[in-house]
Order: structure tokens, then sequence, then C-alpha cells
């Protein structure tokens, strides 16, 4: 398809049945405009030899083409033995997720909700 333009936005009229409002909503999903926002919820959770070991996850986000600004979250699911968790390693596919244990010899788990901004 030497015509077919992967960007849009797009016009109603090229491809029956399929509305531009659809296809532009499609497109931002795998390509967040600036200002756009993912959300989801998350949990990491591992054992502890030691105070202070890291248990960590990776977030895959929806968008294959925009770089995250910034990633919030918090801790609503509950936090067992571990510390705020932070965040690394933006990418356009995502996030890693860490956090550290608050004692040793034990289970350390934290969940809660994401929101990628773009």
């Amino acid at each position: 398809m030497a015509d077919y333009s992967k960007v849009g936005p797009f016009n109603n009229g090229g491809a029956p049945g399929i509305s531009a409002s659809f296809l532009n909503g499609v497109e931002n999903v795998f390509n967040q405009p600036s200002g756009g926002t993912e959300t989801g919820r998350y949990l990491i959770a591992g054992a502890a030899s030691i105070n202070g070991s890291v248990i960590s996850g990776y977030i895959v986000s929806l968008s294959r083409v925009s770089t995250p600004v910034s990633v919030s979250f918090d801790t609503s699911d509950g936090s067992s033995n571990a510390n705020t968790p932070t965040t690394a390693h933006l990418t356009s596919n995502g996030f890693q997720i860490s956090a550290t244990s608050t004692s040793g010899n034990i289970n350390a788990a934290v969940g809660g909700a994401w929101t990628i901004q773009f």
C-alpha cells in the first residue's frame, strides 16, 4: 500500500464502515499525543533475604512510539514489608518499577495504580 499514510488525522470516506474518529482513537493508543496519559495497575513481590533487598518488575506500555515524560503511581492495593516504589528506564515500550524491603528474611510486596504522562 504505497499511498497509505500511517499517521493521521484520518478523514471519513477512505474506508467504508470505519469512521475517522475511530481510526484517530486507535492511533492515539499506540502513538500517544503530547499531554496524553495511560493508566494501569501493578504488583511487585519477592523474597527479601536482607534489609534493602530489591523487588522489581517491568510495566509494558501500549504506546510503541511515544516516550513517557513521567510516571506517577500509588500504593492503593497495599504495601507489605516494602518501601515506596520508584521508577526507572522510561522508554516508548514501558518502564521499570522497583522497591526495597524494610527488613530481611521476609516476603515484600507493594501494589497500586500507575499513570504514564506523555
